[in-house]
């Protein structure tokens, strides 16, 4: 599951390949956690609600668990797929991590959030991420959602480059010998966000 939907009653999921759900991928845990959000299902604070708290049908895919509730995305062949509360706490931390190094990078370039011309997700997973779903849950500022590019494997497509082309590697050598390194480890700054940025 790489997209989730909640609409109404219903659910709606997005599946590589167009397959039958094994799983859910990062991406998934993304849209479902805003869809939890966005639909009443979920507190800013990551709680997922209880069965009895839920006033819909959607009620039946709430299963409470000894360590909080979980809200089942998929059922059939013997198979259950949820997003359990545990897979939002870790969420919740990675999401906190992001948003406080970019709080730190920020106030190391002496810029603010609205002064951000373009921001550019690189990796394989970055290329499957939704804008929307970034910015409901708060890794990225509402206001970056029209900057977004995707990049793709930037890294692999990177080294190609530089590999093929001599323009381009000495414009990753000259850009390599700008880069600063910011350390986040010991950092107060990034500590203070971090705890502020755990709610969606």
């Amino acid at each position: 599951i790489d997209g989730v939907r909640i609409e109404g009653d219903s659910v709606a999921l997005s599946v590589i390949g167009g397959v039958r759900p094994q799983g859910i991928c990062g991406s998934g845990v993304i849209d479902a956690a805003a869809s939890l959000l966005r639909n009443g299902l979920m507190e800013r604070s990551g709680r997922i609600l209880g069965k009895g708290e839920v006033r819909t049908n959607l009620s039946g895919r709430i299963r409470e668990e000894k360590d909080g509730n979980a809200f089942v995305l998929y059922r059939g062949a013997g198979l259950e797929i949820v997003l359990a509360q545990s897979d939002v706490r870790a969420l919740q931390a990675a999401k906190a991590a992001i948003k406080a190094g970019i709080s730190v990078l920020l106030r190391k370039a002496g810029l603010g959030a609205s002064e951000v011309g373009k921001v550019y997700l690189a990796g394989a997973f970055g290329s499957n991420l939704k804008a929307g779903g970034l910015t409901e849950i708060g890794i990225l500022e509402e206001s970056w959602e029209g900057l977004l590019e995707f990049s793709g494997d930037a890294a692999l497509n990177g080294a190609v480059k530089a590999l093929g082309d001599e323009g381009a590697r000495r414009e990753a050598e000259e850009i390599a010998l700008k880069a600063r390194y910011v350390p986040l480890s010991g950092s107060a700054h990034f500590e203070k966000e971090f705890i502020k940025d755990l709610d969606f």
